[in-house]
């Protein structure tokens, strides 16, 4: 295959094909046996753009991490079991290895830099990128149900390996781990665990049916969809540093423009910059990593409740920030505006947590944590979870204070679910 300009940027300047081909030496056509455009990403997040090309002997080319448009230099050769390319910066310091096998137009292999203390996977294709940021993370769907008994309401959440169906009675709620029958997880079974789980079901969202098996008796329930949030992601990657935060996002603008203002804009990819290749030594390539997480405490048509969690390189404890949004009102609710004027909010959350802790005697495992440590409040139908930091040394606790316990302190109609 000749050097040329993939087909769609003819008559653009594109200057990572540019790189690649004049760090190849622009050479006689006839000993380039393949160009390959390639699009994937690093650590199955974060997006890349890769131009390679062989003469049967070596390989050369560069790629480009999207987000940060930092480009790299690329070297390599086949050594009869894998292609092997080294990677190097703007100034020529060898700043990783990539390993990995080369399938028709997929690129399959292991990025590491030269300690060989970071590890990452990569995947490059002439297909493009994958369309689901951050791996297809997950959702939730509430649906209504139709049914011949009591059942009238689930939710099944997805995020990341773990699939949950929560089945809403009139005065209780059932919640069973589910297993992805297919690729895409739209067909779901739980199988019993134990004598007090009995009821195996199987789960279509795209046939919007349940089915409860019973020793052989069949229910089926028929479903609608009431409202559904998808986990989105932002990235950010360059010479020393990689982020990624995952957050949800639904149908309602407003509440995606919250998420984003609120959430996005402050902790996500946008506070972070380019840095330049020459300011960092080589042993500082992605020395740097911050994650942020959501966990899903509770998802209906009126009410989303979670937790935001960030993690990073940089600091021993983890920042974690609670919140509640009524998707009727349009706004985010404070544990303080649940309670009645007057009522100090924390100060009966902690008397609570308090009771609750002293009635674990001696067999408290978090007996480190006082009840002020538990600050983190999120709500579910039940009542408030409330959790403590977490701690790589004693991990993190949660305890649910019951409304029924609280109610007397709480406002009237406070939340729609209680």
């Amino acid at each position: 295959m000749m050097w040329q300009a993939a087909p769609h940027l003819v008559g653009q300047q594109d200057l990572l094909m540019e790189m690649a081909m004049e760090h190849f030496g622009k050479p006689d056509p006839k000993s380039v046996w393949w160009l390959k455009d390639l699009k994937g990403n690093f650590d199955q997040t974060h997006e890349i753009r890769m131009v390679l090309a062989t003469d049967n002997t070596l390989f050369k080319g560069a790629y480009e991490i999207l987000s940060s448009k930092e480009k790299f230099y690329l070297d390599g050769n086949y050594d009869g079991e894998q292609i092997v390319l080294v990677e190097s910066d703007s100034l020529g310091r060898t700043t990783g290895i990539i390993k990995g096998d080369m399938n028709d137009d997929i690129l399959y292999a292991e990025w590491s830099d030269p300690k060989n203390t970071v590890q990452l996977s990569v995947y490059a294709a002439a297909g493009g990128i994958s369309p689901y940021p951050c791996g297809n993370i997950g959702w939730a769907h509430y649906l209504s149900v139709k049914g011949p008994d009591s059942l009238k309401k689930i939710s099944v959440i997805k995020y990341e390996d773990k699939v949950a169906l929560q089945l809403f009675y009139p005065a209780s709620s059932v919640l069973h781990e589910m297993e992805c029958l297919d690729d895409e997880c739209r067909l779901l079974s739980h199988t019993p665990q134990d004598l007090e789980d009995q009821t195996l079901y199987q789960l279509d969202i795209d046939k919007n049916t349940l089915i409860g098996i019973l020793d052989t008796k069949e229910t089926l329930y028929q479903l609608k969809s009431i409202k559904s949030i998808y986990f989105d992601c932002s990235t950010y990657m360059d010479f020393d540093e990689k982020f990624s935060l995952v957050y949800p996002i639904s149908a309602s603008q407003k509440f995606n423009t919250w998420i984003v203002n609120e959430w996005v804009e402050k902790y996500g990819a946008a506070r972070h910059h380019k840095r330049q290749q020459g300011n960092f030594s080589v042993s500082e390539r992605l020395s740097h990593e911050e994650y942020g997480s959501f966990r899903l405490d509770f998802f209906n048509d009126k009410i989303l409740s979670g937790l935001f969690t960030i993690q990073s390189s940089k600091y021993a404890q983890t920042t974690e920030i609670p919140i509640t949004y009524w998707f009727e009102k349009e706004k985010s609710i404070a544990i303080q505006d649940l309670f009645l004027p007057g009522i100090d909010a924390l100060a009966v959350i902690h008397e609570q947590v308090d009771s609750i802790k002293k009635m674990r005697l001696d067999n408290d495992e978090f007996a480190t944590f006082s009840a002020a440590d538990y600050q983190y409040i999120t709500c579910t139908t039940l009542g408030l979870l409330c959790r403590t930091t977490f701690s790589t040394v004693y991990g993190q606790d949660t305890i649910l204070l019951p409304v029924e316990d609280i109610r007397k302190y709480l406002r009237k109609n406070a939340l729609p679910i209680w």
